[in-house]
């Protein structure tokens, strides 16, 4: 399963020390917006139109407006907005110009998914038509073009079978068109030399069962690669300004006419795709669904990361836990030391009813903590008045996409700390091979050295979890009984990767997903049965 590891490895980030993070100014899902409301496209300063429509006689011309503008687009069911990076008018361009595209692409997850999915915050509930193939053999060598809507499967262009021992003829297509076939069906069989009053005509117009389905995703959008790159630099620029980057800052993506201030996105050389190289990064995305429990989730991080020779900016982008990449937002970053992250599940919650008061004493913390009880509220003195102010607390309780990354990175760790654990040091440790195996994945000898080094640095500090390494960084055997760290970002886009592994990941990621969704249908249609 690790099979996309590789050896060789660029010497611009390498060095034996264990690595000072500053987790002073962690940062979750509710972070606060850093930008002074310059529109990072075209540069000018905005302001509200309700300010604007009550003043109006104070402005010469129209000035540019305030928005809300998700950052992962609202389609993608993205919770985070910024009302201070993009005016009206920018927003709604790149709206037309990229998101209405870029989202377009993941049509064939999001609306499989629709019944499990939180609420966008506008928009109609549009049915959407999928297309496809079905495979009629294990072997994909015969194939019907289909599409699919609402969950039924219909081929694009009708046909139809005749039994003529049973005396039936079976019209393969969706009703309207079924209607519209049979007589077409009749005439044939008259052709034939047969009579088609003598047969019983019945349509079948989901046809799911008839073999093996495939969604389309790249197919018949010729410019693919395009559109799903401006949409990953589109979410960058957009969290980097959140975040307080100014537009300056951003040259890698970001070009400044000189003369008008306006800015003009650029996509070249900055966006690439992540692939699993570390041993702990490989055991975390092989399984992402089992470990992760909000899965799929969609998260954003924005970090510099210091080099021998540069300081590089970067946003690194993971949608629906599955398609994860970098951009290069500047690589020669000036400012000051920045580490954000915006991290939500796209799944609702259930909030599990729980009877505190059969809850023993000693479990209240469990409770506390599963329910993020703020404790500074709480005013009684006795056992009962404890009791009453926890039952209190949950009955108000509120699920929220938005998610605490540190907690939850730590969930994943401690998920498969016992099986890495293992396999690092416990071959000598009788019945264990279950529990090993749960991790779908063999450390190699020569990588257990710097995986235990790569866990000591995140769970160190056992009060404060060092989600910060996430993504900037994974530790390698250094060929001579030592370990080195070496930067995510710099390994993934190395030249000594070759394409063949890239596609090895990307197909396994793309796969765990669709087979989540698999499962989840299977799911429904038993509960609906």
């Amino acid at each position: 399963m690790g099979k996309w590891k590789y050896k060789k490895k660029s010497k611009m980030f390498t060095y034996r020390q264990r690595t000072e993070v500053d987790l002073s100014k962690p940062t979750y899902g509710n972070m606060e917006q850093k930008n002074n409301s310059i529109c990072y496209l075209c540069g000018n300063a905005m302001i509200s139109e309700e300010f604007y429509l009550s003043h109006k006689e104070e402005f010469k011309e129209t000035p540019c407006f305030l928005h809300d503008e998700h950052i992962i687009q609202n389609a993608l069911h993205g919770k985070l907005k910024s009302n201070s990076i993009l005016c009206k008018s920018c927003g709604t361009i790149l709206g037309d110009d990229i998101d209405s595209q870029f989202v377009s692409l993941f049509a064939p997850f999001i609306e499989r998914l629709k019944k499990l999915l939180i609420r966008k915050d506008h928009g109609s509930k549009n049915i959407v038509t999928l297309k496809g193939h079905l495979y009629k053999n294990e072997e994909l060598n015969e194939k019907i073009d289909v599409q699919i809507r609402e969950g039924k499967v219909s081929p694009i262009e009708p046909y139809y079978e005749v039994d003529e021992s049973e005396g039936k003829v079976t019209i393969y297509a969706n009703d309207k068109r079924a209607k519209q076939y049979k007589p077409v069906v009749q005439e044939e069989i008259k052709s034939k030399g047969a009579n088609p009053d003598f047969f019983e005509f019945k349509s079948k117009t989901d046809i799911q069962d008839e073999g093996i389905l495939g969604y389309f995703f790249t197919e018949g959008v010729p410019n693919f690669n395009e559109i799903f790159k401006k949409g990953f630099v589109k979410i960058a620029v957009d969290f980097a300004a959140h975040c307080g980057i100014s537009r300056e800052n951003m040259p890698q993506v970001l070009e400044i006419d000189s003369t008008t201030q306006i800015g003009k996105l650029k996509y070249k050389n900055c966006c690439f795709p992540f692939i699993s190289i570390g041993a702990i990064d490989t055991i975390i995305e092989l399984n992402r669904p089992d470990i992760e429990d909000l899965y799929p989730t969609h998260t954003i991080i924005l970090f510099n990361q210091k080099t021998e020779s540069r300081n590089l900016l970067y946003c690194y982008i993971d949608l629906l836990s599955t398609f994860q990449y970098y951009v290069l937002l500047n690589p020669n970053y000036k400012g000051e030391d920045i580490h954000e992250v915006f991290h939500q599940t796209i799944i609702k919650q259930e909030i599990p009813e729980i009877d505190v008061k059969r809850i023993r004493p000693k479990h209240l913390s469990i409770v506390i903590q599963e329910y993020n009880i703020d404790m500074t509220k709480y005013k009684g003195e006795s056992l009962s008045d404890l009791y009453d102010f926890i039952e209190k607390e949950i009955k108000n309780y509120q699920v929220t996409p938005s998610l605490n990354f540190q907690d939850e990175l730590k969930r994943m760790f401690n998920k498969i700390s016992l099986p890495m654990a293992l396999q690092v040091g416990g071959k000598d440790i009788p019945n264990t091979e279950e529990i090993i195996s749960s991790i779908n994945y063999k450390i190699p000898d020569s990588q257990k050295r710097s995986v235990i080094f790569e866990y000591y640095d995140y769970v160190e500090d056992e009060n404060n979890f060092n989600y910060q390494l996430f993504r900037k960084i994974f530790y390698e055997n250094d060929g001579d009984g030592g370990v080195e760290v070496m930067s995510s970002p710099v390994e993934c886009n190395s030249p000594t990767i070759i394409d063949e592994y890239r596609k090895q990941y990307c197909h396994m990621k793309f796969n765990q997903l669709n087979n989540f969704i698999i499962n989840k249908e299977k799911e429904d249609k038993l509960d609906s049965e």
